[in-house]
């Protein structure tokens, strides 16, 4: 019908299909429902295909268990093997966590978000999701993600002042965002973090958009506004108005902690990097539709004359296995390391690096120890321990690579980096460390 929107929103796995509609007004509530309904406008709706073959068709309409106009269901939906997540980011309820009261209305545009699961062509609502510091505005739903047994919520309107995993709750700076991270067992969800920005400041909008895969989470901030380039530059930095960034996040062992934080190679003020992330594997895109250049293709002039008009747009591919610091003085320095055997307490292994780029001048460094959050620079005379990442260098054979064991205890967990010695930046040698390879001893 008129003013539906459908499509405004769209998510596929495997030969499964669902579309938000967030105009829809039916009051109908749960799965299919009556959809000639039209009692409540904006109220909002989903709709799952279903491909056998060739031929798509409607398998399922879905509604919010506590429809109501305005609340906008449907505005952000995630399909991940058999589990729908679909956010409604104007949903007015006050409580807080998993399967509330969701009568309340007494927190005009706090969000929600509803679990749907499918088994033998039948869905069900499994769960109804709201963050544990829910408030008004904060927009809870605006954006999800799921893999498998994992979701993830923006909330970009939220305020909290609160940086990096699991911080206090405020509200002290109004519009900075959030994500909320969700995993199941069993049947049953809970929230398991909290993630800010580790530069957090108003407006930033962090939370716009949200990409999960497996243990990766990764967070867009359009509005961000700092002129470093590259991995891990200067956060503090506020010189380039809506520049933009994208958050990395890793789960080890249930625990989240920032892995990466995200700029673009050319950053520009309103180019709007972060509006779109997505995260499969190992590898990151981000999206900043306003980007100016005026080149084509892949790995263009990035420096191009912008198009009449501007706001071209450019997409970054990050490998969060193999990052490297942009504009590190060390270029072409080794990728990560490989185990080329599983890790064994009882038997010896080796740890391998590919062969290094043309401006090593030489001497392979293998760094093993604590796994450090992001590639680092470090000059002579080597000082790692100084740095609290490495306790140990190993300068590797001809061969590029080390072997170790036997005798270290199962379940014991290491990082290995590589690195060279660099050509000279400003007459200063330095060793480059590649992003970390995490091993993990067996019996």
């Amino acid at each position: 019908e008129s003013g539906d929107q459908f499509g405004r929103s769209v998510s596929l796995s495997g030969d499964t299909l669902v579309v938000g509609a967030t105009g829809e007004e039916s009051a109908a509530t749960g799965v299919d429902g009556d959809q000639a309904d039209n009692a409540a406008p904006a109220a909002g709706a989903a709709y799952v295909f279903q491909r056998v073959g060739t031929v798509w068709s409607q398998v399922a309409y879905l509604k919010g268990s506590n429809t109501e106009s305005g609340d906008e269901f449907g505005d952000a939906v995630s399909i991940s093997n058999g589990t729908i997540a679909i956010g409604a980011r104007t949903e007015a309820s006050a409580t807080t966590m998993v399967d509330g009261d969701q009568s309340d209305d007494s927190a005009p545009g706090s969000g929600a978000v509803y679990v749907f699961t499918g088994v033998a062509g039948v869905w069900t609502q499994q769960a109804y999701l709201k963050a544990a510091n829910a408030g008004a505005g904060d927009w809870f739903g605006f954006a999800v993600g799921v893999s498998d047994d994992t979701i993830v919520v923006g909330a970009i309107g939220e305020d909290g002042s609160a940086t990096g995993v699991d911080g206090p709750d405020d509200d002290l700076a109004q519009n900075s965002g959030a994500a909320y991270v969700f995993v199941r067992e069993g049947v049953t969800w809970t929230q398991q973090a909290y993630l800010k920005a580790s530069n957090t400041e108003a407006d930033d909008a962090f939370a716009r958009r949200v990409g999960v895969s497996g243990d990766h989470v990764v967070v867009g901030a359009h509005n961000e506004a700092s002129a470093a380039s590259g991995v891990d530059g200067d956060e503090s930095d506020n010189s380039l108005a809506q520049a933009g960034a994208a958050y990395v996040y890793e789960r080890v062992a249930g625990v989240w902690s920032q892995q990466a934080y995200l700029k673009a190679s050319n950053p520009g003020a309103e180019d709007f990097f972060g509006w779109w992330v997505a995260v499969s594997g190992d590898y990151v895109v981000v999206g900043a539709y306003l980007e100016d250049s005026g080149s084509s293709g892949v790995d263009g002039d990035q420096g191009d004359a912008p198009l009449t008009g501007s706001g071209s747009g450019a997409a970054y591919v990050f490998d969060l296995a193999a990052a490297v610091v942009e504009g590190s003085g060390c270029p072409n320095s080794h990728a990560a390391p490989t185990c080329t055997a599983a890790a064994s307490a009882t038997g010896w292994f080796t740890i391998e690096c590919p062969t290094a780029g043309g401006d090593c001048l030489g001497g392979l460094a293998i760094v093993i120890g604590a796994c450090a959050p992001t590639p680092i620079d470090v000059p002579p005379p080597i000082g790692c321990d100084s740095c609290g990442l490495a306790i140990a260098i190993v300068w590797a054979s001809a061969s590029e690579s080390i072997l170790i064991g036997p005798g270290l205890l199962p379940g014991f967990e290491f990082c290995a980096q590589c690195g060279c010695i660099a050509m000279p930046t400003e007459g200063l040698d330095c060793i480059h460390l590649t992003g970390a390879t995490r091993v993990v001893v067996g019996p």
